[in-house]
This record gives structure tokens, sequence and C-alpha cells, in this order.
């Protein structure tokens, strides 16, 4: 049904743009007679190349593309995953849709290793088509439950720490970056490392302005409150540092964010009511690792908004 579908809106915008084309070029004709007629077509001849290139030209996008139109009208993800992922490989400067809905097909036909394999393929060619995509080339990591696996890819796109903006100042992170060093932070807890983890979520908190990704880093900020546990499990030699100067700033780090969670809570209640965040998680339901976090996201309004809240639960996509 769906590629009748297609067959039927191509033949018909063919027809309709034909006719206008027609009775434009054939109304001089038949309104003012054959003499103006003449003089009308031969001062305006290169509209209908015009005219022509661009039908040819439009004909040519709608045909060469056939396949694919036909696989998303109809929904076969697996297919279009197969399309988008060749079209990359080949053309790697497409824009960010077609990353986007190349993800969101492997995911919904529950091949997230074609999203890996795409993405070891453009290191080589276009590295950085991976690092401005580097969220949602995140998304397998993210659904192996492997802290580990978390860790190693999230640590390579993370932001600088701080960030200087033109005039000196400093700026906060972009969108994509908030929620990289939000993934980063939350593989350290996956891996037990709540001590870098709070560090890590702290900054982030200041960072960021009011909305999910702040929501969701005080969340667990609140849920790991007093818990530091092994701060150094796992960690990089280069990472290092003097054993007791780290405990002594872990501590008073520490200790300064459990002081000031109820006021960053407040601060965050005052900027992003209830509204506010339903129409944010509404507009982010096109995303991923949104939809993949659904469920942590109801509990982050429960606790933000109170245990009422519990009845307005986050569609799953």
């Amino acid at each position: 049904m769906g590629g009748v579908k297609l067959k039927t809106v191509f033949i018909i915008f063919n027809v309709v743009v034909g006719v206008t084309f027609l009775l434009v070029f054939i109304m001089p004709l038949l309104f003012l007679g054959p003499d103006v007629a003449r003089m009308f077509w031969r001062s305006n001849w290169y509209m209908a190349l015009l005219f022509i290139g661009a039908l040819g030209f439009l004909n040519g996008y709608f045909i060469s593309n056939w396949r694919f139109f036909g696989a998303l009208e109809q929904e076969r993800w697996a297919e279009i995953a197969e399309i988008l992922g060749a079209r990359l490989r080949r053309c790697p400067w497409f824009r960010r849709s077609s990353v986007k809905l190349f993800v969101n097909a492997c995911v919904v036909s529950s091949q997230p290793q074609e999203i890996q394999r795409l993405e070891e393929d453009l290191r080589k060619k276009c590295p950085s088509l991976v690092r401005r995509n580097a969220l949602r080339f995140g998304i397998p990591h993210l659904l192996s439950n492997d802290g580990e696996k978390v860790l190693l890819y999230f640590r390579e796109f993370r932001p600088a720490t701080e960030k200087k903006g033109l005039l000196g100042g400093s700026r906060g992170f972009t969108a994509d970056e908030g929620w990289i060093e939000w993934c980063y932070a939350f593989g350290l807890l996956m891996t037990g490392r709540t001590g870098e983890a709070r560090l890590v979520l702290d900054n982030l908190v200041r960072m960021t302005s009011p909305g999910i990704v702040q929501a969701l880093s005080l969340y667990l900020l609140s849920a790991y409150e007093g818990d530091s546990g092994d701060a150094s499990a796992g960690k990089n030699p280069s990472d290092a540092q003097d054993p007791v100067a780290r405990d002594d700033s872990l501590e008073n780090s520490l200790i300064a964010g459990v002081d000031a969670e109820g006021d960053q809570r407040e601060h965050l209640l005052e900027n992003l009511p209830r509204e506010k965040w339903d129409r944010m998680i509404e507009s982010s339901q096109g995303e991923i690792h949104v939809i993949i976090l659904g469920t942590l996201l109801q509990d982050v309004a429960c606790w933000l908004y109170g245990s009422a809240e519990r009845e307005k639960p986050v569609e799953r996509g």
C-alpha cells in the first residue's frame, strides 16, 4: 500500500506541474492570437529550459531515492539503516539529521552493532563526523550496560572542564557537551567510582543551564550523597595525582556539595517549573538517549516535583 501511495504522489506531482507549465505557455495563443504568442515564446524560451531542467532534477532526485522513501513510508527500519549506513560511508559530509535517523533506525530494528561498525569506519574516513555526533554514536555503549565501555568512549569526547568565552569569561556547556559529560559521570557510577562521579556531576550543575541534564545531575548527587566510593578504582595512570592532596580535595568538594545541593535544587525549581520540564521532555522524545533514560527521568521528576508526579510518567516513544 505504501509503494502505491508513493507512486501516486509522484505521478500527481508530475501531472500537476506539467499541466501548469503547458497552460502558462498556451494561454497567449488561446487569448491573444498566434502573433503575440510567437513573440512571447521567443522572448521567454529560456523559461521553458529552466522549467524542464528543474523538473528533471526533482524527478531524478526522487527516483534515485525511491527505495529510501519507500522504506521510510513503510517503516522498514532495517532497510533504512542499511541505506543510510551505505550513504554515510560513501558521502560522510551528510547532515547530522542523516546520522540521527540512522541511529534511530538501528535502535528500533535492534541493530546497535551497526552503529559501532559505522563509527569504526568513519573514524578512519571522517573522524570529524564522529566527533560532531559523539553523543549519538555513544548509544550502543549506553545500551551495553558496560561501565568500562561507557567510560572509555565518552572520556575521549569530554568537553573542557572550564570553558572560556570570546571575552575571556567562562561559558557553559552546549546541550551535546552536557549530555556527553553526564554520560561520562554515569559510567563512573556504573563502575563504582562514585567519588569521581560526584565531582564531575557537581561541575556539570555549574556548567549547564536549568534543564534535563542539570536535573539529572542534581538527582544523582542527591542519590549518592555522602558516598565517596573508590575514587581511584580503574583510573588511568595518566590521571593519577598525589593521594593525600586528592583525598583532601575530594573531601572538601563533597562537604561543600552536600551543603549546596538544597540551594541548587531550589534554584532549579524556580527556573524549571513542571510545565517547562514537560515541554523539554516532549521536545526531546526524538532523541534515543532520552528514550533510553525514560524511567530514570520519571524518577527525577518525582524527586524534583513531589511524589504526586508519579501519575505523569515519561513517554517512551
